[in-house]
């Protein structure tokens, strides 16, 4: 009988040797020490352990403290319990966790490049900024409170940013907030990471007009769609009627201005859509808000307009438009995080407990974005075979990624399993309720 290989990214590098060599350059006990995770020298969990089982955690079905605590004690072959873990799960767990991701991100290989359209090449990172907002279990609508369902219950959400380089299909920075905390609010958050010569793509969402100066002030090109009520003036300072100026056109590319009293001096790119998606807009705006659009925004629904810095020699009117599709990469990254790295599957405890496990999950996407997303797709592209789906990846990894770095960090886990059943599986000693087995020795 062959021996199972290992799962690797197409250079042959196991899983387990793949995320040593990421966590190698951080000193953990020293990140530990400083965050106040280590305070003495560890008698069961040491650092290690614990982000270890940070990657494991995606194996059992549900997530809970019990489970957590006997992925650890598969890695360490020993025995730990949920009230051990739940101590330990504080606030200085959270310091040390996000500190190990940050180090993480920064110490990252850039790996393979991406296949991308010449339009991107000028740039030396093409950034996606979104928020993707979750649900976690009611009981935590205390600690994380968001918005109303449809019976007016508040739901418990809680929202996290993104930045995701397109070049190198990584991650280079997170953020979570409050539901209440929007992408407007958020707008100016993350400028510490940009750097000169980098490209951003947001949504609307995001539409600041400072915000935009300030970018434009570090050397930073944007990419956005324009609100349609800002106020625009040609180079003279004369107002501009938007409706007027795309009025039997097909496509519009103008420098104009924008803003009131501090005017923003950007590039104005429109193109009409057919009139089978400018009619789905229309529908769509009347379904979900419960109104007739305007005779100027049912005219407006049926453009896609933005606004960048990049001038017109590097990008043609049709190129704005496709470099504003790739943004929609993140949306179904957002996507597989829901639907298969479970990320709104969160045990119902402290505030620390699910900010814990959150960044421990975002630790383990990271590593999977670089080391086998990016990588696969890259080596299945030179065997001019089909890409790779993001998704269907995404829902092979947590099963058999989590169960390969298992056997290789722990080659006795037979015998560690051992352990763990008559550690976790036995029944509660009860007061007033007997168990299946008690009432049988009760005849």
């Amino acid at each position: 009988m062959k021996e199972k290989k290992n799962v690797s990214c197409p250079n042959g590098v196991s899983a387990a040797q793949r995320l040593e060599h990421a966590l190698k350059n951080l000193n953990l006990d020293e990140l530990a020490g400083q965050t106040g995770f280590r305070r003495r020298a560890p008698r069961k969990l040491s650092p290690l352990a614990f982000i270890q089982s940070c990657f494991l955690i995606l194996l059992p079905d549900q997530a809970s403290l019990r489970a957590w605590a006997l992925v650890i004690g598969l890695v360490r072959n020993l025995t730990y319990s949920k009230q051990a873990l739940h101590k330990r799960l504080n606030g200085a767990a959270l310091d040390f966790v996000q500190r190990v991701l940050h180090g993480t991100l920064l110490n990252l290989s850039l790996g393979a490049q991406r296949v991308l359209p010449p339009a991107l090449a000028p740039f030396g990172r093409v950034l996606v900024q979104d928020s993707v907002l979750l649900t976690l279990p009611p009981k935590l609508v205390r600690l994380f409170p968001g918005s109303r369902n449809h019976t007016c219950r508040r739901q418990a959400q809680l929202r996290v940013q993104a930045w995701l380089d397109l070049k190198h299909e990584r991650f280079v920075h997170f953020r979570h907030a409050a539901f209440a905390r929007n992408d407007v609010a958020a707008a100016g958050e993350g400028r510490e990471i940009l750097r000169r010569g980098d490209l951003l793509i947001r949504d609307l969402g995001y539409f600041v007009l400072g915000v935009l100066r300030q970018l434009q002030d570090r050397g930073v090109k944007f990419l956005t769609r324009l609100k349609i009520h800002v106020s625009l003036f040609d180079l003279r300072g004369r107002p501009l009627d938007l409706v007027r100026l795309l009025r039997g056109r097909n496509t519009l590319d103008r420098e104009v201005l924008v803003g009131g009293e501090e005017r923003l001096r950007v590039r104005l790119v429109a193109v009409r859509v057919g009139d089978q998606e400018a009619s789905r807009r229309r529908r769509r705006v009347r379904r979900n808000h419960g109104y007739q659009p305007t005779k100027r925004y049912r005219f407006l629904l049926g453009w896609n307009i933005y606004i960048t810095n990049v001038d017109a020699h590097t990008w043609s009117v049709r190129e704005v438009g496709r470099v504003y599709g790739l943004r929609f990469r993140i949306e179904t990254t957002f996507r597989a995080w829901k639907q298969h790295f479970k990320m709104e599957d969160v045990p119902a405890g402290s505030r620390a407990q699910v900010e814990v496990l959150l960044y421990a999950r975002l630790l383990f996407i990271t590593l999977f974005e670089v080391h086998y997303l990016a990588g696969w797709d890259y080596h299945i592209h030179k065997q001019s075979r089909p890409p790779i789906s993001q998704l269907k990846l995404a829902a092979l990894m947590p099963i058999c990624l989590p169960l390969e770095l298992l056997r290789q960090l722990q080659p006795k886990v037979e015998q560690a399993l051992a352990k763990q059943v008559p550690y976790h599986c036995t029944y509660e000693r009860r007061r007033k309720r007997k168990n299946f087995v008690e009432r049988l020795q009760l005849g």
